[in-house]
């Protein structure tokens, strides 16, 4: 990823977070705590503002597959 920032959101803070989250999911069981919920919930936000924005094919399919992730563990469950 070149741009370290896209509209105001670090793409490797993002990143980490939404990896921190699904780790936790899956190390928990499919659960995840309020906290870690809301966080992957504004993680999800900021995908869908810079997925557009991204012009780069490998960065625009790498945090395509991210939000589909995201996405996917927070309708999963509701926080705990």
């Amino acid at each position: 990823m070149r741009p370290a920032d896209v509209a105001g959101v670090s793409m490797i803070l993002l990143d980490a977070n939404v990896a921190g989250c699904v780790h936790t999911w899956l190390a928990n069981g499919g659960a995840l705590d309020t906290k870690r919920w809301q966080i992957l919930a504004s993680c999800l936000d900021d995908l869908d503002r810079v997925l557009p924005l991204l012009t780069q094919e490998p960065d625009h399919a790498y945090f395509a597959t991210c939000r589909t992730v995201a996405r996917l563990v927070l309708e999963s469950n509701n926080p705990a």
